[in-house]
Protein backbone atom coordinates (compact mmCIF):
# COMPACT_ATOMS: atom_id res chain seq x y z
CA UNK A 1 0.00 0.00 0.00
CA UNK A 2 1.36 3.77 -0.72
CA UNK A 3 1.04 6.65 1.40
CA UNK A 4 2.14 10.04 -0.24
CA UNK A 5 3.33 13.16 2.06
CA UNK A 6 4.49 16.63 1.36
CA UNK A 7 7.61 16.97 3.27
CA UNK A 8 11.20 18.80 2.66
CA UNK A 9 13.23 15.42 2.77
CA UNK A 10 15.76 14.28 0.33
CA UNK A 11 15.63 10.80 1.13
CA UNK A 12 19.28 10.22 -1.01
CA UNK A 13 21.40 12.11 1.66
CA UNK A 14 19.33 11.34 4.74
CA UNK A 15 19.32 7.17 4.20
CA UNK A 16 22.77 6.65 2.45
CA UNK A 17 24.63 9.52 3.81
CA UNK A 18 26.61 7.63 6.83
CA UNK A 19 23.53 7.53 9.53
CA UNK A 20 22.17 4.57 8.46
CA UNK A 21 23.06 1.37 6.75
CA UNK A 22 20.20 -1.19 5.42
CA UNK A 23 18.72 1.43 2.44
CA UNK A 24 19.34 0.02 -0.93
CA UNK A 25 18.90 2.29 -3.73
CA UNK A 26 16.31 0.81 -6.53
CA UNK A 27 15.27 2.09 -9.67
CA UNK A 28 12.33 3.91 -7.99
CA UNK A 29 13.74 5.02 -4.50
CA UNK A 30 15.28 3.74 -1.80
CA UNK A 31 13.95 0.11 -0.42
CA UNK A 32 14.68 -0.78 3.16
CA UNK A 33 13.84 -2.55 6.64
CA UNK A 34 12.81 -0.42 10.07
CA UNK A 35 11.77 -2.91 12.52
CA UNK A 36 9.70 -5.25 10.97
CA UNK A 37 8.43 -2.80 8.26
CA UNK A 38 9.53 -3.35 4.32
CA UNK A 39 9.72 0.09 3.18
CA UNK A 40 9.90 1.49 -0.59
CA UNK A 41 10.71 5.58 -0.35
CA UNK A 42 10.38 7.88 -3.10
CA UNK A 43 11.04 11.21 -3.35
CA UNK A 44 8.51 12.82 -5.68
CA UNK A 45 8.99 17.04 -6.13
CA UNK A 46 7.98 18.61 -3.30
CA UNK A 47 6.41 14.68 -1.86
CA UNK A 48 7.89 11.39 -1.06
CA UNK A 49 5.75 8.49 -1.35
CA UNK A 50 6.06 5.51 1.39
CA UNK A 51 5.29 2.00 -0.30
CA UNK A 52 4.94 -0.61 2.49
CA UNK A 53 5.58 -3.81 1.29
CA UNK A 54 4.39 -6.34 4.20
CA UNK A 55 0.72 -6.71 2.71
CA UNK A 56 -0.37 -8.26 6.02
CA UNK A 57 1.08 -5.28 7.66
CA UNK A 58 -0.79 -2.51 9.84
CA UNK A 59 -0.95 0.30 7.68
CA UNK A 60 -1.28 3.20 9.61
CA UNK A 61 1.57 1.69 11.92
CA UNK A 62 3.73 1.42 9.60
CA UNK A 63 3.51 5.30 8.23
CA UNK A 64 3.35 6.69 11.63
CA UNK A 65 6.68 4.05 12.09
CA UNK A 66 8.27 5.69 9.20
CA UNK A 67 7.69 9.16 9.65
CA UNK A 68 9.24 8.93 13.32
CA UNK A 69 12.10 7.16 11.61
CA UNK A 70 12.69 10.15 9.04
CA UNK A 71 12.17 12.74 11.69
CA UNK A 72 9.00 14.12 10.09
CA UNK A 73 7.23 15.24 12.76
CA UNK A 74 10.14 18.07 13.46
CA UNK A 75 10.03 21.53 12.07
CA UNK A 76 13.06 22.21 10.87
CA UNK A 77 12.36 26.21 9.96
CA UNK A 78 14.14 27.26 13.04
CA UNK A 79 16.66 25.70 12.42
CA UNK A 80 17.29 27.18 9.06
CA UNK A 81 16.10 30.58 10.50
CA UNK A 82 18.75 30.59 12.89
CA UNK A 83 21.39 28.92 11.01
CA UNK A 84 21.07 31.13 7.92
CA UNK A 85 24.07 33.42 8.01
CA UNK A 86 26.51 30.70 8.98
CA UNK A 87 29.36 30.27 6.81
CA UNK A 88 29.64 27.17 6.47
CA UNK A 89 25.60 26.10 7.42
CA UNK A 90 23.95 28.95 5.29
CA UNK A 91 25.22 27.57 1.91
CA UNK A 92 24.32 23.90 3.05
CA UNK A 93 21.02 24.63 3.74
CA UNK A 94 20.29 26.62 0.35
CA UNK A 95 22.06 23.91 -1.58
CA UNK A 96 21.19 20.92 0.07
CA UNK A 97 17.78 21.60 1.81
CA UNK A 98 15.88 18.15 3.29
CA UNK A 99 18.78 16.59 5.40
CA UNK A 100 17.01 14.86 8.26
CA UNK A 101 18.07 13.15 11.23
CA UNK A 102 17.11 9.88 11.62
CA UNK A 103 15.95 8.22 14.40
CA UNK A 104 16.46 4.48 14.28
CA UNK A 105 16.30 1.33 16.36
CA UNK A 106 19.09 2.19 19.33
CA UNK A 107 20.36 -1.37 19.07
CA UNK A 108 20.69 -1.63 15.64
CA UNK A 109 22.43 1.60 15.47
CA UNK A 110 24.87 0.84 18.47
CA UNK A 111 25.81 -2.37 16.11
CA UNK A 112 25.89 -0.48 13.07
CA UNK A 113 28.33 2.09 14.40
CA UNK A 114 30.64 -0.39 16.46
CA UNK A 115 31.27 -1.48 13.08
CA UNK A 116 31.75 1.57 11.70
CA UNK A 117 35.40 1.72 13.69
CA UNK A 118 38.20 2.17 10.83
CA UNK A 119 35.88 0.96 7.83
CA UNK A 120 33.59 2.43 5.00
CA UNK A 121 29.98 3.24 4.63
CA UNK A 122 30.66 0.18 1.66
CA UNK A 123 31.72 -2.26 4.02
CA UNK A 124 29.75 -1.97 7.13
CA UNK A 125 26.27 -2.02 4.89
CA UNK A 126 27.81 -5.26 3.90
CA UNK A 127 28.12 -6.11 7.35
CA UNK A 128 25.42 -4.73 9.33
CA UNK A 129 23.19 -6.87 6.14
CA UNK A 130 24.83 -9.95 6.35
CA UNK A 131 24.37 -10.25 10.11
CA UNK A 132 20.54 -9.27 9.46
CA UNK A 133 20.49 -12.46 7.00
CA UNK A 134 22.21 -14.98 8.85
CA UNK A 135 20.57 -14.32 12.50
CA UNK A 136 17.69 -12.32 11.78
CA UNK A 137 14.22 -13.44 10.63
CA UNK A 138 12.83 -13.19 6.95
CA UNK A 139 10.08 -10.90 6.46
CA UNK A 140 9.55 -10.48 2.97
CA UNK A 141 10.77 -11.42 -0.07
CA UNK A 142 13.59 -9.02 -1.30
CA UNK A 143 17.26 -9.66 -0.48
CA UNK A 144 17.65 -7.99 2.41
CA UNK A 145 14.26 -8.15 3.72
CA UNK A 146 15.73 -9.40 7.23
CA UNK A 147 14.51 -8.47 10.56
CA UNK A 148 17.76 -6.78 12.84
CA UNK A 149 18.76 -10.10 15.09
CA UNK A 150 18.44 -9.02 18.97
CA UNK A 151 21.40 -8.91 21.63
CA UNK A 152 20.09 -12.25 22.54
CA UNK A 153 20.49 -13.72 19.06
CA UNK A 154 23.92 -11.95 18.62
CA UNK A 155 25.43 -13.35 22.52
CA UNK A 156 23.53 -17.27 21.24
CA UNK A 157 25.82 -17.06 18.02
CA UNK A 158 29.25 -15.64 19.60
CA UNK A 159 32.09 -13.92 19.00
CA UNK A 160 33.58 -16.43 15.80
CA UNK A 161 30.23 -15.70 13.68
CA UNK A 162 31.09 -12.60 13.63
CA UNK A 163 34.54 -13.06 13.15
CA UNK A 164 33.78 -15.62 9.76
CA UNK A 165 31.31 -12.59 8.25
CA UNK A 166 34.06 -10.01 8.32
CA UNK A 167 33.74 -7.99 11.66
CA UNK A 168 36.96 -8.50 12.93
CA UNK A 169 38.35 -7.54 15.61
CA UNK A 170 34.96 -5.74 16.44
CA UNK A 171 33.15 -8.86 16.79
CA UNK A 172 34.45 -8.63 20.77
CA UNK A 173 32.61 -5.45 20.68
CA UNK A 174 29.62 -6.46 19.70
CA UNK A 175 29.46 -9.02 22.34
CA UNK A 176 30.11 -7.11 25.14
CA UNK A 177 27.62 -4.56 23.60
CA UNK A 178 25.07 -7.33 23.95
CA UNK A 179 25.82 -8.63 27.06
CA UNK A 180 25.88 -5.14 29.25
CA UNK A 181 22.11 -4.44 27.34
CA UNK A 182 20.98 -7.87 28.51
CA UNK A 183 22.56 -8.21 31.87
CA UNK A 184 20.70 -4.41 32.03
CA UNK A 185 24.28 -2.50 32.85
CA UNK A 186 22.71 -0.23 29.94
CA UNK A 187 19.35 -0.20 28.94
CA UNK A 188 19.39 1.49 25.74
CA UNK A 189 15.44 3.58 25.41
CA UNK A 190 16.30 4.67 28.97
CA UNK A 191 19.21 6.37 27.92
CA UNK A 192 16.38 8.80 26.35
CA UNK A 193 15.90 10.45 29.51
CA UNK A 194 18.81 11.19 30.94
CA UNK A 195 21.35 14.06 30.56
CA UNK A 196 23.42 13.87 27.29
CA UNK A 197 26.92 13.24 29.19
CA UNK A 198 25.81 10.66 31.64
CA UNK A 199 24.15 8.72 28.37
CA UNK A 200 27.18 9.20 26.39
CA UNK A 201 29.58 7.78 29.77
CA UNK A 202 26.89 5.05 29.72
CA UNK A 203 27.61 3.92 26.24
CA UNK A 204 31.58 4.37 26.45
CA UNK A 205 31.40 1.76 29.29
CA UNK A 206 31.49 -0.55 26.25
CA UNK A 207 34.62 -1.93 25.13
CA UNK A 208 35.03 -0.53 21.81
CA UNK A 209 32.49 2.60 21.90
CA UNK A 210 34.49 5.71 22.16
CA UNK A 211 33.28 9.37 21.92
CA UNK A 212 32.44 9.56 17.97
CA UNK A 213 30.57 6.38 18.03
CA UNK A 214 28.89 7.26 21.42
CA UNK A 215 27.62 10.83 19.70
CA UNK A 216 26.76 8.84 16.71
CA UNK A 217 24.49 6.18 18.25
CA UNK A 218 23.07 9.40 20.08
CA UNK A 219 22.30 11.65 17.60
CA UNK A 220 21.03 9.32 15.17
CA UNK A 221 18.78 6.86 17.54
CA UNK A 222 18.12 8.23 20.72
CA UNK A 223 17.66 12.05 19.96
CA UNK A 224 19.81 13.65 21.60
CA UNK A 225 19.98 17.09 19.45
CA UNK A 226 22.93 18.13 21.32
CA UNK A 227 24.63 15.19 20.26
CA UNK A 228 27.88 15.84 17.58
CA UNK A 229 30.01 13.34 16.40
CA UNK A 230 33.31 14.34 14.66
CA UNK A 231 35.28 12.48 11.89
CA UNK A 232 37.78 13.34 9.74
CA UNK A 233 35.51 15.69 7.48
CA UNK A 234 34.09 17.30 10.57
CA UNK A 235 37.17 18.12 12.03
CA UNK A 236 38.43 20.03 8.46
CA UNK A 237 35.25 21.43 8.08
CA UNK A 238 35.45 23.16 11.68
CA UNK A 239 39.06 23.52 11.21
CA UNK A 240 38.17 25.73 7.62
CA UNK A 241 34.94 27.26 8.43
CA UNK A 242 35.30 28.11 11.86
CA UNK A 243 39.48 28.74 12.43
CA UNK A 244 39.69 26.02 15.10
CA UNK A 245 43.59 25.35 15.39
CA UNK A 246 45.06 23.12 13.07
CA UNK A 247 46.20 20.40 15.70
CA UNK A 248 42.63 20.59 18.00
CA UNK A 249 41.53 17.01 18.99
CA UNK A 250 38.30 15.50 18.45
CA UNK A 251 37.48 15.41 21.40
CA UNK A 252 37.82 19.83 21.93
CA UNK A 253 36.24 19.97 18.08
CA UNK A 254 33.34 18.43 20.04
CA UNK A 255 33.07 20.11 22.84
CA UNK A 256 33.21 23.69 21.08
CA UNK A 257 31.02 22.32 18.41
CA UNK A 258 28.09 21.70 21.29
CA UNK A 259 28.46 24.81 23.18
CA UNK A 260 28.48 26.49 19.55
CA UNK A 261 25.48 24.62 18.23
CA UNK A 262 23.54 23.62 21.14
CA UNK A 263 20.39 22.19 20.62
CA UNK A 264 20.74 22.05 17.10
CA UNK A 265 23.96 19.98 17.02
CA UNK A 266 23.00 16.84 15.78
CA UNK A 267 21.07 19.06 12.80
CA UNK A 268 24.41 21.43 12.02
CA UNK A 269 26.16 18.38 12.34
CA UNK A 270 24.87 16.47 9.24
CA UNK A 271 25.14 19.59 7.08
CA UNK A 272 28.32 20.23 7.81
CA UNK A 273 29.47 16.63 7.24
CA UNK A 274 27.45 16.49 4.00
CA UNK A 275 28.70 19.31 2.30
CA UNK A 276 32.48 18.92 3.56
CA UNK A 277 31.98 15.10 2.23
CA UNK A 278 30.84 16.02 -1.40
CA UNK A 279 33.06 19.30 -1.43
CA UNK A 280 36.34 16.81 -0.60
CA UNK A 281 34.92 14.27 -3.11
CA UNK A 282 35.07 16.69 -5.60
CA UNK A 283 38.24 18.03 -5.25
CA UNK A 284 39.69 14.46 -4.74
CA UNK A 285 37.98 13.36 -7.85
CA UNK A 286 36.73 15.34 -10.35
CA UNK A 287 34.73 14.64 -12.72
CA UNK A 288 30.74 13.95 -11.82
CA UNK A 289 31.30 14.97 -8.38
CA UNK A 290 31.10 18.88 -9.17
CA UNK A 291 27.59 18.29 -10.26
CA UNK A 292 26.39 17.48 -6.84
CA UNK A 293 28.58 20.29 -4.96
CA UNK A 294 27.33 24.16 -4.27
CA UNK A 295 28.66 26.56 -6.42
CA UNK A 296 30.48 28.32 -3.11
CA UNK A 297 32.48 25.07 -3.22
CA UNK A 298 33.65 24.67 -7.32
Amino acid sequence: MKFESKENIDLEYSLDGGQAFRWWNVDIGYRGVVGTHVYILENNNDFISINVLNENDDFQKAISTIRNYLSLNNKIDDFVNLWIDDPCIGPSVRGYSGLRVLKQDPWECLFSFICSSTNNVSRIKLNVNDVSILLGEKIFDGKYDFSFPKPEQCIVAGENVFRKIGLGFRSKYVIDAARKILDGSIILNELKSIEYLEARDKLMTINGVGGKIADCVLAFSLDKKESFPVDRHILRALIKWYGLPKNIMPEQAAIWARKRFGRHSSLANQYIFHRERLSSRYHMWGGKHRDLIIDEDK
